[in-house]
């Protein structure tokens, strides 16, 4: 997630290789409490980058402002949140007001939203559920091609 991108930066720029470097990344980077994926199998890409020196970059959106938008909305966000996150505002808007978006929508995120509900990672329910899923998905569109 954004937010640990100077903890990826010292693993692969200063850390030593070993496992204790790859200790203090898995505490660091909070992995146990905000990845749930075995550390296990992305350890050998990681030490790779590490080896060779090639940045990785926290592309996600941190669980704190997702959470908010789960909940409430991109209207949840705090303004320096939505400043830091959505770089381009008047583009954000843009696209979700081409005509295109519908189709998108239908193609792409509510196949998402069935697979999340079904998963037990969003809960399912009315329009106003659906809406902040896809709020949680433009903003990581946004975030992650701004990054």
């Amino acid at each position: 997630q954004m937010p640990f991108q100077p903890v990826l930066d010292w693993y692969v720029y200063r850390a030593p290789i070993g496992k204790e470097s790859d200790r203090a990344l898995f505490r660091g980077a909070e992995w146990e409490q905000r990845w749930g994926w075995d550390f296990g199998n992305y350890l050998p890409v990681l030490r790779y980058c590490q080896i060779h020196k090639i940045r990785l970059i926290g592309l996600n959106v941190e669980e704190e402002a997702t959470a908010r938008v789960r909940e409430g909305g991109l209207t949840a966000l705090t303004s320096e949140e939505r400043a830091r996150l959505i770089v381009d505002a008047e583009g954000f808007v843009k696209d979700a007001l081409e005509p295109s978006f519908p189709s998108y929508v239908d193609a792409v995120l509510r196949p998402s939203f069935a697979a999340h509900v079904e998963m037990g990672i969003f809960p399912g329910g009315d329009d106003d559920v659906f809406r902040n899923f896809v709020g949680n998905r433009i903003l990581w569109d946004e975030a992650m091609a701004s990054t």
